[in-house]
């Protein structure tokens, strides 16, 4: 099936529910006049008939509900009165606009002949005199493809045609003027505009025909093979199949109790019955997202036309399903996007030929499914957003603070374009803002369950995703006690599960009033569930072990603390009552196996909450005077310690593998080497002030050790105490410090601090570990130069202590502008390169790389902390060979040695 036909199926189901309805409404409205609300949703549908017949190119069906709408606006103005003859008039329109969809089902065209009849004269409130517009109906072309529909006539613009139908485009007046000539003199011709008007203007000779002025085709009230159900009855079929469900769990449970064969063989084909019906409800309700993205084929076309730009539209995935409620819930989101990415994204030709860009813009409308979910991207190749900006609009509008603004990341400062009364338009216009922000996109998309992020490059494009669950109907969920009550929180926000045992407890630490915990590479902002909603003997320190539920939303992890995990689900979302419908905590409720209720976490509001408590940490963590421009730079994250007692170290976080605490008495020495017992295994340690010229650490009972993994060894580094966790972007000081193990030092907190190379010190403890491991002798790394991009000082030395001794020639760059100069003006044979830089991020190099046809095998191995599915993909489709997560020196000697061969 063809765009077309797609679109004009999509118009007959909705265009026969509209005329259904319309059919009630406007007798109900003849008999309560003065109900504005009646008459406004008789306006609405009459407007949306035309505009969908205007889409699909239905000429005559457009026309005759454009001519009605012009009606129901004078009467909505207050400047026609309402009559019986009037209210005749529009069903008569509507037995019209039946004649046509009968046609259009039959022959997908409206080119039929009507018999016309125009408006009533009635009592006009207003002395201006307007002279009738006419508008052939017959013998027009009809249009295939809706590309090629011109525009539809706008309200009070007059368009002069002959024919025979009276379209009134300004007031009505009370005398309508006979203007039209007579057609051409046929047996079976139409009637004049003079013999139309004096049919309305004398009824009584019509109903002496006992013959109606319209037949309405016979088939009109005969059942369709497809049939429009209210979504309302899905939802009360789908709570019917959720008891369902639950009474066949409950009658499961008896079964072992029974030595009945047949009971059983019973028994089982309930469960098999329910579980199809389930799936069959569910399938009822799932509609292709490619309803919604067709649609804006047209909106499309229209924004570009009247902003005098080129757009190419561009529609990925469209077979994708959803639930159709969501699939309601995201339509205005979405136009509201597409809007604004043409509006405020995309630019004129002229600038684009500038930018040395393509005349015409690029538009992507992506989905897929992954995760259990349906991800929705929005993807221009405009002009991005100036962070600057956004950050002086917000100061302007008050969001944010100057001091604030200072401290905010490019992610932190894209994200204010979701606040409350945002905008950076200079003026609301009709296209894209209409005075709605992106907050409000923000909350509708949350009210179905869904996140949304943006991603942007000024003058290179914005990206726009938004994440929504299949369906709100039955969802799968995690169970979880706390404080003997059930809760569920819906899997499509789980990350992972994290049990702690009693002596690893301490791995959870209160930095700036806040409880964090130390995930791989990552600080986690912790929640406990028991404290959060006030239950008594919540949770507390004190447990044998810890459970901590990993969770995004709001662009935001956080760990949350329970009792006990139970189990997974799929489960029924019942909707609260209005009275709790205001705590942000919960999002509704299910009834489980039992019969008894649990209550599903919204873990939006927890995301919240989560981030207050974030704040609170970076607070602590952000000085003033240590920040730089960040075009020059990007934020560092270090973890600061101490080894003596008046000395400050610090050491790049993404290179820790994990923070433990230990009894000094655990500490053993073998072979002249003092290792712990850790994991089932034995870690060696090393101890800082045994090597470098530093302070003695002081004696204690308790120390902390910094984990490092090199290829499958864990090693660890002794320290006194861990101090905090902070970002900064100061530069280090590589000069005023010269040692093996220190990188430098800079001033962080008002204190002079070391940086360690904790790799050098491993590798000179243990130079065995960085020995070749695995690399065929046939391959031959001397001499290769590998190309290390990385606005880190610390990464690129890490890089080069895990290359040299391969014998590869490492060269540095900081970002992809720097690294693009020196591919320009020598060779390499590698190229290692992170994504998060400033100036030219590691995803604009690679594109540009893959460009130059005479780099289009250099190998681009990408080494970044981002490595979620979608960071992956993306790399990949940039041109990246590999897509590493940082830092794992055993992968990416792995895809060295992998890309070696291939060039070989």
């Amino acid at each position: 099936m063809g765009q077309h036909e797609e679109l004009m199926q999509i118009f007959l189901e909705e265009s026969r529910e509209l005329i259904e309805s319309l059919d009630q409404n406007i007798v109900a409205f003849e008999n309560d006049p003065h109900n504005k609300p009646l008459l406004d949703d008789i306006f609405r549908a009459f407007h949306t008939l035309k505009g969908n017949a205007g889409l699909v190119g239905l000429k005559k069906f457009e026309k005759v509900a454009h001519v009605t709408e012009e009606v129901l606006t004078n009467i909505r103005d207050g400047q026609v009165e309402i009559t019986s003859d009037l209210i005749s008039f529009m069903l008569d329109a509507l037995d019209r606009l039946k004649l046509l969809h009968e046609a259009v089902e039959q022959t997908n065209s409206d080119e039929v002949e009507l018999e016309i009849v125009s408006p009533p004269e009635s009592k006009s409130k207003s002395k201006k005199r307007v002279q009738p517009v006419n508008i052939i109906l017959e013998d027009e072309p009809s249009i295939e493809e809706p590309e090629e529909v011109q525009p539809i006539v706008k309200e009070n613009e007059i368009v002069s045609e002959d024919g025979s139908w009276g379209l009134f485009v300004e007031n009505m007046e009370s005398d309508i003027q006979a203007a039209a000539e007579n057609k051409a003199q046929q047996q079976d011709a139409e009637p004049t505009f003079d013999e139309l008007q004096e049919e309305s203007l004398h009824p009584e000779a019509a109903e002496q025909s006992n013959e109606p002025k319209t037949n309405v085709p016979a088939s009109w009230g005969k059942a369709d093979t497809a049939i429009r159900v209210d979504v309302g009855l899905l939802d009360s079929m789908m709570n019917l199949v959720g008891e369902l469900v639950l009474s066949r769990n409950q009658i499961l449970q008896f079964v072992p109790q029974f030595d009945n064969s047949s009971f059983s063989a019973t028994c089982q084909r309930l469960n098999l019955v329910t579980s199809e019906l389930q799936e069959g409800v569910m399938k009822t309700r799932m509609q292709p997202i490619g309803n919604i993205f067709n649609r804006f084929r047209r909106v499309v076309r229209d924004v570009a036309t009247s902003t005098g730009k080129l757009v190419n539209l561009k529609i990925e995935g469209q077979e994708t399903e959803l639930d159709k409620t969501i699939l309601e819930g995201i339509r205005d989101p979405l136009t509201h996007l597409v809007r604004n990415a043409i509006d405020h994204g995309i630019e004129v030709e002229s600038v684009r030929k500038k930018l040395g860009k393509e005349p015409a813009g690029t538009l992507i409308l992506r989905a897929f499914h992954e995760g259990g979910q349906v991800n929705i991207e929005i993807i221009d190749d405009g002009a991005g957003m100036d962070i600057e900006k956004i950050k002086a609009k917000a100061i302007e509008k008050q969001i944010i603070s100057p001091e604030q603004a200072l401290h905010l990341s490019e992610k932190d400062a894209l994200s204010l374009i979701f606040k409350a009364g945002f905008s950076t338009a200079a003026k609301v216009t009709n296209i894209s803002g209409r005075g709605v922000g992106m907050d409000v996109v923000r909350t509708n998309i949350e009210k179905i369950g869904g996140t949304v992020e943006l991603n942007s490059r000024l003058h290179k494009g914005s990206t726009i995703r938004i994440k929504i669950p299949l369906t709100l109907a039955i969802i799968p969920a995690l169970i979880l006690k706390s404080n003997e009550q059930r809760f569920a929180i819906p899997q499509i926000n789980l990350l992972e599960l994290v049990h702690i045992d009693e002596e690893s407890q301490n791995q959870i630490e209160t930095v700036g009033g806040a409880e964090i915990y130390r995930l791989r590479g990552k600080l986690l902002p912790i929640l406990r569930l028991g404290d959060m909603l006030h239950l008594s003997n919540a949770e507390t320190n004190d447990l044998n072990s810890t459970n901590i539920i990993v969770l995004a939303a709001d662009n935001r992890e956080f760990g949350l603390i329970v009792d006990e995990i139970l189990d997974t689900e799929e489960i029924v979302v019942k909707p609260l009552s209005k009275h709790l419908k205001e705590i942000s905590s919960f999002a509704g409720a299910t009834v489980m196996g039992d019969g008894r209720v649990a209550l599903i976490l919204d873990v939006v509001g927890l995301a919240e909450t989560a981030a207050m408590l974030f704040q609170k940490t970076d607070a602590k963590r952000e000085n003033e005077e240590q920040q730089l421009d960040k075009s020059e730079t990007s934020l560092q994250t270090l973890l600061l310690f101490k080894v003596a007692q008046n000395e400050l170290f610090a050491v790049p976080l993404s290179l820790v593998s994990r923070l433990e605490t230990f009894q000094v008495s655990a500490i053993e020495e073998t072979g002249g080497v003092r290792v712990l017992q850790y994991r089932n295994k034995i870690m060696p340690v090393i101890q800082l002030d045994k090597l470098l010229p530093i302070g003695a650490m002081p004696d204690q009972e308790v120390i902390s050790v910094l984990t490092f993994k090199i290829d499958n060894n864990d090693v660890g580094i002794i320290v006194s105490e861990i101090i905090d966790v902070i970002e900064t972007n100061e530069k280090p000081d590589t000069e005023s410090l010269h040692h093996h193990g220190i990188l430098g030092s800079m001033i962080l907190n008002k204190k002079v601090t070391i940086l360690i190379d904790a790799f050098e010190i491993i590798k000179h403890k243990f130079p065995h570990w960085f020995d070749k491991k695995g690399i065929a002798p046939e391959v031959e790394y001397r001499h290769q130069r590998v190309l290390v991009v990385d606005d880190s000082n610390f990464i690129r030395s890490t890089y080069r202590t895990y290359l040299e001794p391969e014998g590869f020639t490492i060269v540095e760059a900081e970002n992809g502008e720097q690294a693009l100069e020196l591919i320009s003006a020598d060779a390499f044979d590698y190229v290692i390169t992170d994504i998060e830089m400033p100036q030219m991020d590691g995803l604009e190099l690679t594109k540009n790389i893959r460009a130059n046809k005479k780099l289009s095998d250099l190998p681009i191995i990408v080494s970044s902390s981002l490595a979620s599915e979608d960071d992956v993909r993306r790399g990949k489709e940039a041109g990246a060979n590999a897509y590493l997560k940082k830092i794992d020196r055993s992968s990416l000697l792995e895809a060295l040695e992998d890309a070696a061969f291939k060039n070989n």
